[in-house]
């Protein structure tokens, strides 16, 4: 793995360490990765450098269907989005951009009046795509064609794969007609999951993940740079919350106390075995932005 970024992508203030040597998780039979992480301290954000393999240009282009089935099923946080943007929005009828669609499970909530376009770089999603009737527009934002713009953007589950986040978020904004919706859904370092399990949160143990977000720190992008207006923040989960849902997180609440009384260097060999993964729970941020009018 490459070295972290020399200053805040975001902010561009300097960055300090925040927790070295956490355990990547990969598919069995792979040698162990460790990521370090570094934190800016003015607007609250964590960076990492993603693992070799998994920063190569024709990684998502050649993502098979099977990565995608996750996202098939359990599509209440799906609903979410969308009801928070049809709030938002204020009409049934109008346009809308999901950029990193997949296959486009997302999309399907909406209703036929909805004009639904998608940027997505894996080619295995293409076909499910056009089944469901999404244009598809490119592999990436820049694909967009200029001039073009749609009533409402989302972008769900992408900013944390980003070394570099600032160009996406530039191509979201010239996509975004003046008065639109943004909706953004990405990772809360002030999660409760995320205070609770400290460096041993699973969010950051993910290897397509390198970047980790605060509201602060989108804020400052957003709203102080862009001039965006903040229509509602909530948390969301990953997947549809269910018994062992709960109970997964309850176990690891109970496991994190266990742990707080181990000495250091055994609660490190057990992070180092993967056997201290504190869960997901609510640990999503759901954002809703409306651009300025001309």
């Amino acid at each position: 793995m490459t070295g972290i970024p020399e200053a805040c992508p975001l902010c561009l203030s300097p960055l300090s360490p925040q927790w070295d040597g956490i355990l990547i998780d990969d598919p069995k039979g792979t040698p162990a990765r460790l990521r370090d992480l570094h934190a800016c301290d003015a607007c609250h954000a964590f960076w990492s450098k993603l693992p070799d393999g998994t920063g190569a240009a024709d990684y998502y282009v050649a993502k098979p269907v099977s990565d995608h089935e996750a996202l098939e099923g359990g599509l209440d946080r799906f609903r979410q989005v969308r009801d928070a943007v049809l709030g938002a929005v204020g009409r049934s009828s109008f346009s809308i951009l999901d950029v990193g669609s997949a296959q486009g499970a997302h999309l399907t909530v909406y209703g036929a009046e909805v004009a639904k376009s998608a940027v997505e770089p894996a080619l295995s999603a293409r076909p499910a795509l056009d089944a469901r009737g999404i244009r598809w527009l490119g592999p990436s934002i820049d694909a967009v064609p200029a001039g073009t713009v749609f009533d409402a953007v989302t972008c769900l589950d992408v900013l944390e794969h980003l070394e570099d986040p600032m160009p996406l978020i530039d191509g979201l904004d010239r996509a975004l007609a003046p008065g639109g919706v943004l909706a953004l859904v990405t990772g809360d370092i002030d999660s409760p999951s995320a205070r609770i399990g400290g460096r041993r949160w699973l969010y950051f143990a993910l290897p397509e993940h390198c970047s980790f977000y605060s509201w602060r720190a989108l804020s400052r992008v957003f709203l102080d740079l862009k001039g965006y207006r903040l229509i509602g923040k909530s948390s969301i989960a990953n997947q549809d919350v269910d018994l062992r849902y709960v109970s997964a997180f309850v176990r690891s609440v109970a496991r994190e106390a266990v742990l707080r009384f181990l000495p250091p260097s055994r609660v490190r060999a057990y992070e180092r075995e993967g056997r201290a993964r504190f869960p997901f729970f609510r640990d999503n941020m759901l954002v809703l932005l409306r651009k300025p009018s001309l």
